[in-house]
């Protein structure tokens, strides 16, 4: 684990569906500028700063995000994103905690579904976790729908922001009857 600093595993389960958008978008992009091909990605790996999330790479990876079928690609990369999305969304590991191993015994598994919150990124998911490697999204593709993603979510935020409540407030001559206290002339 890295010690004081802040990471998926933190907020795990806490997520907000901007901050699941965003962190696709810039964990694919780090990975892609540094051209790294990784067995894998865990919570751990993933270390946010400010309102940005960075990759740590590491040697060692929870086997629950790792592919199934193992080794160093980009399709074992996008599948532990998939597997880090459920995670960040819900708290929870996939498939009870054995990730890919159940799914390689089980490979007609239905794929998990995110909650309520989060489900504009269920299919996204679905994508990432297809227990074939040709199947599921690409890297490129996988940033593109983010950015739209992310984009739907920020206009969903801006115009719930400007919804305005009216509230119906009878209006009064009197200031007896906006005041209810007695009013006192302490002048004397």
């Amino acid at each position: 684990m890295n010690e004081g600093r802040l990471t998926l595993r933190s907020i795990a389960g806490y997520c907000i569906e901007e901050a699941l958008w965003k962190f696709v978008i810039d964990i694919v992009t780090e990975i892609k500028e540094k051209k790294l091909v990784l067995v894998g990605i865990d919570p751990d790996m993933v270390v946010i700063e400010n309102e940005d999330f960075h990759l740590l790479a590491k040697d060692d990876v929870m086997p629950s995000f790792c592919a199934s079928e193992g080794g160093f690609s980009e399709a074992a990369m996008v599948w532990s994103l998939g597997a880090l999305l459920c995670y960040a969304s819900s708290g929870h590991l996939i498939f009870g905690g054995s990730g890919s191993l159940y799914q390689s015994k089980h490979p007609s598994v239905k794929l998990p579904v995110l909650q309520k919150k989060h489900s504009s990124l269920t299919p996204i998911v679905q994508r990432c976790l297809a227990y074939s490697p040709e199947k599921r999204i690409s890297m490129d593709e996988l940033v593109i729908e983010a950015r739209k993603g992310l984009e739907l979510c920020k206009k969903r935020i801006r115009s719930k922001s400007n919804v305005t409540v009216k509230k119906e407030h009878p209006v009064t001559s009197s200031l007896d009857e906006r005041w209810p206290e007695e009013m006192i002339d302490n002048t004397i």
